[in-house]
């Protein structure tokens, strides 16, 4: 390596790693990124989601190769500056907190389906497969308000659905 290189890390990097690396890095004159990276086998198929961070000097450099390389849809690729370095592994830290929160969310509930209720495997199956027919968040939305229409008792509705708390009491 020499002055004027640039190191990208898409390894989903811990973003204080990034920047010492970058700090390191920055005394022989060499750029360095770190790049969040998403997209497991949908995205190695068809182009995965990047999350690039560091210096924006480096970034203008590769922009058109991310361009080109990231997964695409109707809005155009799925990629963008996230900001200095460190910045696009935060990104996918937190990409990756969501996720995992969604897999929590959906083991507790066949959790709940099988222990409390009593479903069979299919009968869970069938009704997650219904789930994803619809978009479920604008369902619960709806049924909360009407709900609060019938019902003034904000507390029960606090109780029931406690992450949504602020949502049911603006």
């Amino acid at each position: 390596m020499e002055a004027g290189d640039l190191i990208i890390d898409g390894g989903n990097e811990w973003f204080p790693n990034s920047v010492r690396r970058h700090d390191e890095l920055l005394a022989k004159n060499i750029m360095f990124m770190g790049m969040g990276i998403s997209g497991g086998e949908e995205g190695a198929r068809n182009g995965p989601s990047l999350m690039p961070g560091g210096p924006r000097e480096a970034f203008d450099l590769v922009e058109p190769m991310l361009l080109k390389c990231s997964a695409q849809d109707a809005d155009g690729p799925c990629t963008t500056y996230c900001g200095p370095i460190g910045a696009g592994n935060y990104v996918k830290m937190i990409h990756n907190g969501i996720e995992y929160g969604d897999m929590q969310l959906i083991a507790e509930i066949y959790d709940v389906l099988k222990k409390i209720i009593g479903m069979k495997n299919e009968e869970i199956s069938a009704t997650f497969a219904n789930w994803n027919k619809v978009r479920l968040w604008t369902t619960l939305a709806r049924s909360d308000r009407n709900e609060r229409q019938k019902n003034t008792n904000l507390s029960f509705h606090v109780y029931l659905y406690p992450e949504r708390a602020s949502v049911l009491l603006d």
